[in-house]
């Protein structure tokens, strides 16, 4: 008897959590449609605040969160964790936070990658400090930014940024250009010139002398070039006394030509010897 009746209650209990459970659920199920289809909280206003000096446009942010003007669509629709996840899956968003701003606001906050090179040979497709490819349009505003030629073998034409990824950025050689386009900028900013370009597609030549790397600069008074010709295995001591090479050819003006700093000891400056 006594039996019967603890199983009794259990059956009682464990049917009152399990409909109380069901109804709850029914209930916050029936409570979100409702929100979804009440015109109160339909989404009116997207609320950005970006945390880079580049910003989206809006067009394309309200793109990228799928709203249309011609289609209204309930605060309530929106996950926040789940639209922030989205919006990182976009190659030009490094990090993004979305939140409800009721009646009608989305908030969102978000960071751009900062572009430092261009990659030569594909129309569109940048380069940050980090090494990851992200297209610059519709993303960002028009930009002037060197390119960087990679050696022959580390890139393909591959269908996506993922498999251009994989191709460009499997090899050392990828990081360490990235880390000489960061000095050459800095180097070529202190003398008013623009970096243009580093060659980096002789650095593995099979004949050892022909192996170099080539950089281009612009002057940014005059739009003439000075390319600048390096020797892959002293490039770390090259890109020490290459500001004050710089500064000795360019002392008494700009003028276009090549410098070859590719010999031990001298550097070759439109038909000028200068000691390094």
């Amino acid at each position: 008897m006594r039996l019967r009746t603890a199983v009794l209650r259990v059956i009682v209990v464990s049917s009152l959590f399990w409909g109380a459970l069901f109804l709850a659920l029914y209930w916050q199920k029936r409570h979100r449609e409702e929100r979804a289809h009440d015109p109160r909280w339909t989404v009116h206003r997207i609320a950005s605040r970006p945390l880079t000096q580049d910003r989206l446009p809006l067009s394309v942010l309200a793109e990228l969160l799928h709203l249309n003007a011609d289609h209204a669509q309930s605060l309530f629709s929106f996950r926040p964790a789940e639209v922030a996840l989205g919006l990182q899956e976009c190659p030009a968003i490094e990090k993004a936070r979305v939140w409800r701003l009721l009646p009608g606001t989305l908030g969102v906050e978000y960071a751009l990658r900062e572009p430092i090179a261009l990659l030569a040979g594909v129309k569109n497709v940048a380069l940050d400090a980090s090494g990851k490819l992200f297209f610059l349009f519709p993303f960002f505003a028009p930009k002037r930014l060197p390119a960087v030629v990679f050696p022959p073998g580390s890139r393909t034409t591959p269908l996506s940024l993922v498999a251009l990824q994989r191709s460009v950025l499997s090899s050392d050689v990828s990081s360490s250009a990235l880390d000489l386009v960061r000095q050459l900028a800095q180097i070529g900013e202190r003398e008013h010139l623009f970096l243009d370009l580093v060659d980096l597609s002789q650095i593995n030549h099979p004949t050892l002398f022909r192996r170099e790397v080539t950089i281009a600069f612009t002057s940014i008074a005059r739009n003439e070039k000075l390319y600048v010709r390096l020797d892959p295995i002293t490039l770390p001591q090259r890109m020490g006394v290459l500001p004050r090479i710089l500064h000795a050819c360019l002392k008494n003006g700009f003028q276009p030509g090549i410098i070859d700093m590719r010999f031990e000891g001298y550097a070759i400056c439109s038909q000028q010897l200068v000691k390094m």
